[in-house]
């Protein structure tokens, strides 16, 4: 009350101040430096707190953006492969639908073949001609049977042509001539002078 008396008077006598004078007269009175203190830390610790959520915010927040560039990163990974595996089908679907017009070209010349008909079993006949091989056998025995007969045939009339030729000379040579192998005679050769000992 005293205080707020003082500052009345002060205002009347000084008009220019009394704005001044007026504001510190509604201040309230010093408050204790204890009470103070204690509503400092209060705000200490909710400030210290609000850092704390700010922080974990922010942790979360940019957490948060790596994912994102790690997903837009993966994506565009993806769509680059996505474009390649196109790429390829393109080519696959290409050499599919040649391969198709191929197959469908060889089935129209295949179709316009003629083909023989299916052989069954009413159709095969069985041609049993025996077997040669005795046949030629005994050709060939025979054969060789042939040879030697004939053969001994030739034979043995050459050594009865030889023995009718010594009887014939024997005959021509006359009574005088004595068989025996031992005697030598000598005949005049027409074309030699002396003669030429010959053993009969």
């Amino acid at each position: 009350i005293e205080a707020r008396k003082q500052a009345l008077a002060q205002s009347a006598a000084t008009p220019a101040a009394a704005p001044a004078q007026a504001a510190a007269a509604q201040r309230p009175p010093a408050a204790d430096p204890n009470v103070a203190l204690a509503q400092k830390q209060r705000d200490l610790v909710a400030a210290e707190k609000a850092r704390a959520d700010a922080e974990a915010a922010y942790f979360a927040a940019n957490k948060k953006l790596h994912d994102v560039r790690q997903q837009i990163a993966d994506a565009r990974a993806a769509g680059e492969k996505r474009d390649t595996l196109i790429r390829q089908r393109d080519v696959a679907q290409k050499n599919h639908d040649q391969i198709v017009n191929q197959y469908e070209l060889k089935k129209k010349l295949a179709e316009q073949k003629a083909y023989p008909a299916i052989p069954s079993l009413a159709n095969v006949t069985v041609d049993d001609k025996g077997d040669p091989r005795p046949m030629y056998t005994l050709i060939a025995c025979g054969s060789i049977a042939g040879l030697c007969v004939c053969l001994g045939l030739l034979s043995s009339a050459g050594t009865g042509a030889g023995a009718d030729d010594s009887e014939m000379s024997r005959m021509y040579a006359g009574d005088s001539y004595a068989a025996d192998s031992g005697d030598a005679y000598a005949l005049t050769d027409e074309a030699h002078d002396e003669p030429t000992p010959v053993e009969v």
